[in-house]
């Protein structure tokens, strides 16, 4: 595979930067207990790759808890930022990948889902604004990602050309967007985000279980 001439680099954050998907496959086990409900052991597991509104239909046919996704959310938003604060880590290898970057002066951006008042202590905690001068969220840019303005805004945020950067994903529904609308993107594996890596795996030219092995992928 020829290598690409990595002149611009953009990140997802939860399941790419940070090893944080957890923190939302555990809300409606956080939000029960939040009600004095012990939920059913394995619960996130097996709600997980379900839909917010199954989710909620769920624990409301087997709990008697009715309740919507943004009420989930909102009732656990205090768990949310103190994970990020307190528990959320870098996946292994990315910081020694964006020190290489930074090196080569290679400008980054995080292009996220997740609110920024949410995770912002875990950009300052882990100093991830000194490596990503642009951080863009789904709430900025008013659609999620399952269409590319994310991505296409981040892009012109560091003045960069589509050809010859990068997307670094972990999720399928977005690494379909990137496919679909030609930008160059790498996927890297998480088991929570994608426990079946296959379809994604398909889906990918670039693909790593690690990024330790990422900077053997470009030309800098």
């Amino acid at each position: 595979m020829r290598k690409i001439k990595l002149n611009a680099a953009v990140f997802d954050l939860d399941g790419t930067l940070l090893d944080s998907m957890l923190v939302w496959r555990t809300l409606t086990e956080v939000y029960l207990k939040g009600k004095g409900i012990e939920p059913e052991e394995g619960l996130s597991y097996k709600l997980l790759g379900k839909s917010s509104e199954f989710q909620t239909n769920y624990i409301y046919e087997k709990y008697g808890v009715k309740t919507n996704p943004d009420m989930v959310y909102q009732e656990t938003i205090p768990y949310i930022k103190n994970y990020y604060a307190e528990i959320a880590e870098p996946k292994p290898g990315i910081m020694d990948f964006l020190d290489l970057l930074k090196s080569k002066g290679i400008p980054c951006a995080i292009a996220t889902a997740t609110p920024l008042q949410l995770m912002e202590s875990a950009l300052d905690k882990f100093g991830l604004k000194e490596y990503c001068k642009v951080v863009l969220t789904t709430y900025d840019v008013g659609v999620g990602k399952h269409k590319p303005d994310i991505y296409e805004i981040s892009l012109q945020r560091l003045n960069a050309e589509k050809s010859n950067s990068v997307i670094f994903e972990d999720a399928y529904y977005a690494a379909k967007t990137l496919k679909e609308n030609n930008f160059n993107f790498c996927v890297i594996a998480d088991k929570i985000t994608e426990p079946n890596p296959e379809p994604i795996k398909a889906l990918s030219k670039m693909y790593i279980e690690t990024w330790f092995e990422a900077p053997a992928l470009f030309e800098y």
